[in-house]
């Protein structure tokens, strides 16, 4: 793939899959022959599917302007190095702020590289993704302990708490019982990463409890789900087909709380809807039968009056078929689509 400076070669192709990639069949030489959603979603499978060429495609997407949802550059590359893994060095930087943050005061970005032996300057990767999970998980922003020595104050990168409030934001971080919490970031002491193990499930849906009992945490569980549903079904709500990737969530067919350990991850216990239609399934709204129908909970329309969005968001889905992943290994379990039907 040539784009302007950029000559990325890529293990896997990525087929051209209409109308996901109807628009993006080229990449070039000129920013506007590849504007389009349709390169995104293009360049988007092509990183998923080439993780080791992840960064450059990445590097093609920030000449453009472009932001890939669900994709950073989290790797660099040092001259005569391997790739780093940032998701490693987070689960040591973890643990080193929750100690620091034991102590009731912040610590320097100075003082903490060291301790996860990088340069001071590296420090933004795995702060970034603490930075991230703290934001999803709602926890305190634990990042907000590690501050400048001359200012006091984070740098550019942090925005998980109001700076003009910094004070309130780390009261909450020294308050918070932190030790009752996994390190989401434990898969990755051994050298694991998210991308990684979200393959795993999609190449080997059976492997979800082994998978399970590495990552530990639940957060750290859902957003790895996720991704692996993102890729299953291609980045499109199973119930509409929206694919503005920041609003898709991996929702759970049996609920986590009372699935058995093997279905946490398990994506034949799960379906990527769009957050609309993820509650209105989780509130019963709408089902899915074993033969993968889509059934909606009012056919009278007796909880009128609806509108005509709410109807196509709604009834009008009635008796229409699920949108189902290209594997047919990955469909869901239909045992587990029984326990969402009443009476079933």
């Amino acid at each position: 793939m040539l784009y302007g400076s950029y000559d990325v070669v890529v293990n896997t192709p990525v087929p051209i899959d209409e109308p996901r990639h109807s628009d993006g069949k080229s990449f070039g030489p000129r920013v506007t022959t590849c504007g389009d959603r349709s390169a995104k979603n293009l360049l988007a499978d092509l990183i998923v599917k080439n993780p080791a060429q992840a960064d450059d495609l990445l590097a093609v997407a920030e000449q453009v302007g472009w932001r890939i949802p669900g994709h950073r550059r989290r790797r660099i590359f040092v001259a005569g190095s391997s790739t780093v893994n940032h998701e490693q060095r987070a689960a040591l930087a973890w643990d080193a702020l929750v100690a620091q943050a034991r102590t009731g005061r912040a610590t320097t970005y100075g003082a903490l590289a060291p301790k996860i032996g990088v340069h001071h300057r590296a420090l933004r990767y795995p702060l970034g993704l603490i930075q991230d999970y703290c934001l999803e998980a709602r926890l305190p922003p634990l990042t907000s302990i590690v501050v400048y020595a001359q200012t006091g104050t984070p740098g550019e990168g942090f925005t998980a708490w109001d700076v003009d409030d910094l004070p309130s934001g780390q009261r909450a971080v020294y308050a918070m019982d932190w030790q009752r919490l996994q390190n989401p970031f434990s898969y990755a002491e051994s050298g694991q990463t998210s991308a990684r193990l979200a393959d795993t499930l999609f190449d080997d849906p059976g492997s979800a409890a082994s998978v399970y009992q590495l990552v530990k945490s639940r957060g750290s569980a859902q957003v790895i789900f996720r991704m692996a549903l993102l890729r299953a079904y291609q980045w499109a709500c199973a119930f509409c087909g929206f694919t503005y990737e920041e609003a898709l969530d991996g929702a759970h067919i049996h609920p986590w709380s009372k699935c058995a350990v093997e279905h946490r991850m398990d994506v034949r216990n799960g379906l990527l809807l769009c957050s609309n239609h993820h509650r209105m399934f989780d509130a019963g709204w709408l089902t899915v039968t074993p033969d993968y129908r889509i059934e909606y909970g009012d056919t009278a329309l007796a909880e009128g009056p609806y509108s005509d969005i709410d109807k196509l968001v709604g009834p009008d889905l009635h008796g229409t078929r699920l949108r189902l992943p290209g594997r047919r290994e990955l469909w869901p379990n239909p045992d587990l689509l029984r326990t969402r039907i009443p009476d079933e």
